[in-house]
């Protein structure tokens, strides 16, 4: 699925020192409101965009969602949620997460800035060492090595290099592989579970536009790089091996009609297999080595025969947004509008019935963490604003992303709550769609007057590293600052 970035990057640290400060400015005499819009609108209607079940820990499910993460430990009972600002990231960019398996196992989120990873379940977030200023693309655990994990990157800017990097420490710190350029997008790394020395990765490049599929035999050390034609805007993404033959590997070429391939001869030559009738929304492979391939809010497909034929599941299959095996479940983020509200489903039958087992309205609130956690105390002043949107519960807010305020980098306060407020990025490209008209929710109720007062300083915290943020990011790409 291609990926649109409006994002700027929020140190955890200062989201802590804001929620303080703010709850003892909540506090004082004639404390201003924030304006009628609510400032963390991301511009997307509040949608599942992820899934990652734990084969070894049936009750466990990460979800990703357009608002933040949710996940359930409990078998379903209850669904806790964890903000975007206590994970690091903000706007339309939608994470990979991934649970490791060494010990309790940690959960990492690829971010605009690295790797964000807890040790806690959820509750605490810090960046993981190594990948400070890459916009991490892909990111996975060796299905034979836990606690090993590769993560690829791109848009990375000079002196920096995007590469393969991989971390031998459950995901605390990483390091670059031989596989790195200054230039190429690094997007997709996949690991042969029959080979632990094989590694994948699916890369390109802008300009001139090139693809390429690169193989390592010995554990990333070397690499044997063999390209693909592509044309602008098209991209090349590595998304499986498959788990019983570590030379059959695939890949999408997204941009202009989706289209996976495949090879057999471990990348030196492919074919395509499946030509998508709407974006690629994603590829899983589950326990039986069955694989399915979802095309965004449209058909689901199924391989018997490690990729090399693809037949459409029955009608009973809902469109979906990703597609997620494990734990003898197969898995869809579907679109509650057509799924009678759910927002996630399963399969237990390889497709033919399904069982809806997530409306946004399921989710618990924070996820339950000691009182001084980032879940706690970052999360917690947000949740009202999110629970509206999710019907979850009562609170000040409408729109559950949380992306920041506009492209002005500006919060209109007022004691009235008069009009304004800024809007969330400019990009909303995103297969999830975009909000309703200014000033009204989805639904057309009109935006409440007044916001919670903990989130005021927590904002305009963000608005000033928002805009100086941009700036950044113009000049170390060549471009003019803007004024």
């Amino acid at each position: 699925m291609a990926r649109c970035y409006a994002v700027a990057v929020a140190t955890r640290s200062a989201w802590r020192r804001a929620a303080a400060a703010a709850a003892a400015f909540a506090a004082l005499p004639g404390a201003l409101a924030v304006a009628a819009r609510p400032a963390h609108a991301n511009g997307r209607f509040p949608a599942v965009s992820s899934l990652a079940p734990d084969a070894a820990d049936p009750p466990f499910l990460l979800v990703g969602a357009t608002f933040g993460l949710v996940l359930t430990t409990d078998g379903e009972a209850t669904w806790g949620w964890v903000c975007e600002q206590a994970m690091g990231y903000l706007g339309t960019f939608d994470p990979i997460f991934v649970r490791t398996h060494v010990g309790a196992g940690a959960l990492l989120a690829s971010t605009f800035d690295g790797v964000s990873r807890s040790a806690d379940g959820g509750c605490n977030w810090d960046a993981a060492a190594g990948l400070a200023g890459h916009l991490v693309r892909g990111l996975a655990e060796h299905p034979g090595a836990p606690g090993t994990i590769y993560a690829t990157t791109g848009y990375a800017a000079p002196p920096d290099v995007d590469a393969l990097f991989v971390s031998t420490d459950d995901g605390a710190t990483f390091s670059a592989t031989a596989l790195q350029s200054g230039a190429m997008y690094y997007d997709g790394v996949a690991a042969s579970a029959l080979d632990p020395l094989r590694l994948y990765v699916g890369s390109w490049y802008p300009m001139p536009r090139e693809a390429f599929v690169h193989r390592s035999d010995d554990g990333g050390a070397s690499w044997t790089s063999t390209a693909y034609p592509v044309a602008d805007p098209q991209i090349l993404r590595l998304v499986a091996v498959a788990p019983d033959d570590p030379d059959v590997v695939l890949w999408v070429i997204e941009g202009t009609g989706d289209i996976l391939f495949r090879s057999d001869d471990g990348g030196l030559t492919g074919a395509p297999v499946l030509a998508l009738p709407a974006p690629f929304a994603g590829l899983t492979v589950a326990g039986d080595g069955t694989m399915y391939a979802a095309a965004a809010l449209s058909q689901m497909f199924q391989s018997l025969d490690d990729g090399l034929t693809w037949e459409p599941l029955g009608p009973a299959a809902p469109p979906s947004l990703c597609v997620a095996a494990g734990a003898g479940r197969l898995f869809a983020c579907s679109d509650p509008f057509s799924a009678g509200g759910a927002s996630i489903m399963s399969s237990t039958d390889d497709g033919v019935t399904w069982t809806a087992d997530y409306a946004l309205s399921d989710t618990t609130g924070p996820l339950a963490c000691p009182a001084g956690a980032d879940a706690t105390l970052i999360c917690g002043p947000l949740w009202p604003q999110v629970a509206v949107e999710l019907g979850a519960g009562g609170g000040a807010g409408t729109d559950a992303g949380s992306g920041g305020p506009g492209d002005s980098g500006v919060i209109v306060v007022g004691r009235d709550g008069g009009p304004g407020g800024g809007g969330g990025g400019a990009c909303h490209c995103s297969l999830l769609g975009a909000r309703g008209d200014a000033g009204r929710d989805r639904f057309g109720a009109a935006w409440p007057a007044a916001a919670s007062p903990a989130l005021l300083l927590a904002f305009a915290r963000y608005a000033a590293r928002n805009a100086a943020a941009r700036r950044r990011r113009r000049e170390r790409a060549g471009g003019p600052p803007r004024t």
